[in-house]
């Protein structure tokens, strides 16, 4: 779900919130044809993220540590294989 474009009424399971404490944010955009001429957009101009590096997911931890020293530049993933 994506804004409130899905509508208003929505199902949570809340014991899947509250025992891990998962904070859940949201945020506000437009209509979801709004949503679409982006994606449209983004393509149409080859918008790609920055990534500054792959981890595989055995070295997780080392990724946090370039993210926590701000050494990265662009977006840190995870390989999951």
């Amino acid at each position: 779900m994506y804004g409130a474009s899905s509508g208003d009424d929505l199902t949570v399971p809340i014991r899947s919130i509250f025992f891990p404490q998962v904070s859940l944010i949201g945020t506000s955009m437009g209509s979801r044809e709004e949503f679409v001429q982006m994606l449209q957009w983004v393509k149409q101009h080859n918008i790609h993220p920055v990534i500054d590096k792959v981890y595989p997911l055995q070295d997780t931890a080392k990724a946090f540590e370039r993210m926590e020293k701000g050494e990265q530049f662009g977006n840190l993933a995870i390989r999951i294989e």
